[in-house]
């Protein structure tokens, strides 16, 4: 898996917003609930937050 984040022109007509995609499958992996981030570092570092906490809940056990 490969996430990558792409512009995504359906959220807004006056500002671009940035979604976080699977590049190997096309699956959307992060939207930020529907609204898109303002910038793709944001939506890469909240990307790779999120896969953190996963990753350690699964480690711990939850």
């Amino acid at each position: 898996m490969t996430p990558i984040p792409i512009v995504c022109s359906a959220f807004s007509i006056t500002e671009t917003r940035y979604i976080v995609i699977d590049k190997d499958t096309g699956k959307v992996l992060d939207d930020a609930n529907g609204y898109g981030f303002r910038t793709a570092e944001k939506a890469m570092r909240h990307y790779n937050g999120y896969q953190k906490d996963i990753d350690d809940m699964t480690a711990r056990g939850l």
